[in-house]
C-alpha cells in the first residue's frame, strides 16, 4: 500500500479527506465485526471498574492456557501446564518479550485463525522498530470497550468527537489551518497533533466549536499544548465533556492543567500496541485493571513482587486467543494494588505508572512533539537507539547497529523527519550501550533543554 500513501501526501486537501473517510470506513468495519456488537449490548464499564472481576479472569485464563497449548506452536513447545488455581501459579509459565516476538515470528499466532489477524508495527522503546499481530476477535472486545469507555467519559451516547492523533493531515511546515479533516463514519473532528501550539491553538478551538464537538481523545501530551496555550490567553470558550487519552501518558501536573482548561474530567488509559487497552485512570490518579487483562509485577529475575512495591509489569491478554500474549513484558514499570482505591471502584489498579511519561523535542519551527516513534518506521540494521537533543531544531542519534547495518539506512530517518517535523539536523554514532536513567530503565528521547 505504498504507492496509496505517496498519493495520499501529494493530494489535496479533498482528496486526502476523502481518502482517510474511506480508510475509515474499512476500519470501522474492522473494529465492529464479528462480536462486536454483542459485547457492546452486554458491557457495562462501570460494573467492571467497581467490581473485584479476579474469578471470571481465572477462568478466561485457563480457556487461554489450553488453547495456546493446543494450538500455537509456539506455547506448544513452551507450555507446561495448560490450568491454574489462581494467579500466583503462573509463575510456571514462561515470560514472552518483544525479542521473542520478533525471533518466532508466525509461529506466535494460530495457522488457522478463526476470524483473522491483524499486522501492527511499532516503533518500540527505544526505537527498534516490532512487527507483531492482533487477534482479531480481541480487538473486537476492545473496541466494544472503548465506546463504552468514550459514553462513561461524555455522559452521552454518539456525541461529537474531537480527536488529536498523529494522522497526517498536512506537511510539518504548513503555517495554516486547516490542520483537521472530519471523519464521517466516526462523528469525529481527526486534528493533527503536528501543528498545535501557542500560535495555532485558537485555530483548533474555533474548528472543535464550529464542529460541536463534546469530548476529546487521542494523545494526552497535545491536548497538555492545547489547555496550556488556552490558560496564558484566559481563553476559555471550549468545553468538553471529558477526555480520554490513549498512546501516552500524562504527569499528574499536567492532566490537572488539561481540566481546568477544558473544565472536565481526564480519564487516562494505559496500553502497548500489542496488547491493546488494558486500564483506565480514575479521580485519584490510578489506573483500574478492565477485565480482559491480567497484570503482575516481576523483579529484574522475572520474581512475582509483593503488592505495593514497584517492578517491571507483565501483561497476559485473556481474549487473544489466535495471538496470545501470555505473561508479556512491554517493558513499562508500575506499583500493583489489589483493591482498595479510594475512588470506590474494587477492580484491581495501578497505583503508579512509573517511566510511562516520555520527554519531548522541540522542532526548528518551536513546536513541541512527544511521537517521535515515527521516525524510525522502515530504518533498518538497528538493535536499538535513543535521541539525545541539546538544542532545538537538531537531534543526535545514538544507535546500537546489527551485523548488516549500513550509513545509507539512515537517509531514511532523515526522510520520515522531514514529513513528520519538517527540516531537522541529524547527527549519529554506533554505540554499544544506551545511557539509563537512574531507575534502570533505557530513556528512548533525552532532551537536555
Amino acid at each position: 500500500m505504498s504507492w496509496m500513501k505517496t498519493v495520499y501526501k501529494r493530494a489535496p486537501y479533498r482528496v486526502r479527506q476523502l481518502m482517510a473517510n474511506l480508510e475509515a470506513i474499512r476500519r470501522k468495519r474492522i473494529r465492529h465485526g464479528g462480536e462486536y456488537y454483542r459485547h457492546y449490548q452486554e458491557m457495562d464499564i462501570e460494573k467492571m471498574l467497581e467490581e473485584n472481576q479476579r474469578e471470571k479472569q481465572l477462568e478466561w485464563l485457563n480457556r487461554l492456557l489450553k488453547h495456546s497449548g493446543e494450538i500455537i506452536p509456539h506455547y506448544q513447545d513452551v507450555l507446561s501446564i495448560d490450568e491454574v488455581a489462581c494467579v500466583g501459579e503462573l509463575a510456571a509459565i514462561p515470560f514472552l518479550t518483544k525479542d521473542m516476538i520478533r525471533e518466532e515470528g508466525i509461529r506466535m499466532v494460530n495457522p488457522q485463525p478463526q476470524k483473522g489477524l491483524w499486522k501492527g508495527w511499532t516503533g518500540g522503546t527505544t526505537g527498534s522498530s516490532l512487527v507483531f499481530h492482533r487477534d482479531k476477535q480481541t480487538m473486537h472486545y476492545e473496541y466494544a470497550l472503548y465506546d463504552r469507555l468514550y459514553e462513561f467519559a461524555a455522559g452521552v451516547r454518539g456525541g461529537k468527537v474531537a480527536r488529536l492523533s498523529n494522522v497526517p493531515i498536512a506537511a510539518p511546515d504548513v503555517n495554516h489551518p486547516p490542520y483537521w479533516f472530519v471523519i464521517y463514519p466516526f462523528r469525529q473532528l481527526q486534528c493533527s497533533i503536528d501543528h498545535v501550539d501557542g500560535n495555532t491553538y485558537g485555530d483548533y478551538l474555533k474548528a472543535m466549536l464550529d464542529y460541536g464537538a463534546e469530548l476529546g481523545t487521542g494523545y494526552g501530551f497535545s491536548w497538555y499544548l492545547l489547555a496550556e496555550s488556552m490558560l496564558a490567553h484566559h481563553d476559555r470558550r471550549l468545553s468538553l465533556r471529558g477526555i480520554v487519552t490513549d498512546s501516552e501518558g500524562l504527569t499528574d501536573e499536567q492532566r490537572i492543567v488539561v481540566e481546568e482548561a477544558f473544565s472536565c474530567p481526564v480519564y487516562q488509559t494505559y496500553g502497548t500496541s500489542e496488547v491493546g487497552l488494558v486500564a483506565v485512570q480514575c479521580k485519584e490518579g490510578h489506573y483500574h485493571i478492565l477485565d480482559r487483562c491480567l497484570v503482575e509485577v516481576i523483579d529484574a529475575e522475572g520474581n512475582l513482587l509483593p503488592e505495593g512495591e514497584e517492578g517491571e509489569l507483565a501483561i497476559t491478554d485473556l481474549l487473544s486467543m489466535d495471538a496470545p500474549y501470555i505473561r508479556y513484558r512491554p517493558g513499562d514499570r508500575g506499583i500493583l494494588r489489589n483493591s482498595g482505591c479510594a475512588c470506590g471502584w474494587q477492580s484491581t489498579y495501578i497505583e503508579e505508572l512509573t517511566g510511562r511519561v516520555e520527554d519531548y523535542l522541540v522542532t526548528a519551527l518551536g513546536r513541541k512533539v512527544r511521537r517521535i516513534g515515527r521516525l524510525t518506521k522502515g530504518v533498518k540494521g538497528i538493535i536499538a537507539m535513543q535521541i539525545v537533543q541539546d538544542v532545538p531544531g537538531e537531534i543526535h542519534v545514538r544507535l546500537i547497529p546489527k551485523d548488516d547495518f549500513q550509513p545509507v539506512f539512515m537517509d531514511k530517518m532523515r526522510q520520515n523527519c522531514r514529513e513528520f517535523l519538517g527540516e531537522m539536523t541529524i547527527t549519529w554514532e554506533e554505540v554499544s550501550e544506551l545511557e539509563r536513567a537512574p531507575s534502570g530503565k533505557v530513556r528512548y528521547l533525552i532532551r537536555r533543554f
